[in-house]
Order: C-alpha cells, then structure tokens, then sequence
C-alpha cells in the first residue's frame, strides 16, 4: 500500500512540475511568435522629459534648467505650483490634473512653468510633455519681451 502512495505522490509531483514547466514556457509569447508586454503589479514609470540625459543639445540658464518652450500636462488629482524649486516654497495655485501649461525650462527635479503670465515650478515627476492646446501660442515671460 505504502508503495503505491510513494508512486502516485511521485507521479503527482511529475505531473505538476511538467504543466508549471508548460505554463512557465509559454508565458510572455503569442502564437504568432512575437512576445507581448508582461504586466506587474508594480507602479507604473511615467516619461518626464525631466532626465537632463535626454535632450543634451539643449541651452542651460543660470539656475541649471533647460531651456525650452513646449507644453507639459499635469499627472495625479492637484498639482501644486510653487513661488520656488523646493518643497519648503509657498504654494502659487493648486492645478488639477489634466492641466496643460507652458514649459519655459526643467532640469531632473523641477519643471519652469508660465501660469497667469509669470513663472512658476511644479514638480518634473508630476508632469509629461504634451502638444498645445490647439489654437494656442506659447505665453511670452517678461524677459523674452523685446521691444
């Protein structure tokens, strides 16, 4: 009796390891035989366009951001927008996501953004570059004024 146990628990074991070893061989690929994308349930990267590595070409100002003039859109609920780079700066205006601003420089941290006609910072994370709002025209800062 004790034999047939050990056989049928051997056998069992076989039979499981070569299904898994099926499941696990097959997983990731299509019929057609490219490979699909595998999702976890780890939180997802979001592009920023705030990696300094990305756009080396680009001018720095004095305060280290790179100098651009396209349109970024906020991410998450409220975004906030502050006087300064730091998380310690007043807090301009709350935005909530899906906003779409004027990004006039960014570096890996902070994002330079035109609200109501003046500068601003919002965090690069919370950000990704966009097209415009169509119709719409870069807003010109004081500096890039020329009379």
């Amino acid at each position: 009796m004790k034999k047939k146990l050990n056989r049928r628990n051997k056998l069992a074991g076989w039979l499981i390891g070569a299904v898994c070893m099926m499941l696990v061989g097959g997983c990731g690929k299509k019929q057609d035989g490219t490979t699909e994308v595998v999702t976890t349930a780890e939180p997802a990267v979001v592009a920023t366009n705030a990696d300094a590595t990305q756009e080396p070409d680009l001018p720095m100002d004095a305060d280290g951001y790179y100098i651009t003039n396209d349109y970024v859109k906020t991410l998450g609920e409220t975004i906030n927008v502050r006087v300064a780079a730091s998380t310690d700066a007043d807090i301009y205006k709350l935005l909530p996501g899906g906003e779409v601003l004027n990004r006039v420089g960014y570096n890996e941290e902070w994002t330079k953004v035109i609200v109501d006609g003046s500068t601003f910072y919002v965090y690069s994370e919370y950000v990704i570059q966009t097209e415009p709002p169509a119709g719409t025209l870069p807003e010109a800062t004081e500096e890039e004024i020329i009379f």
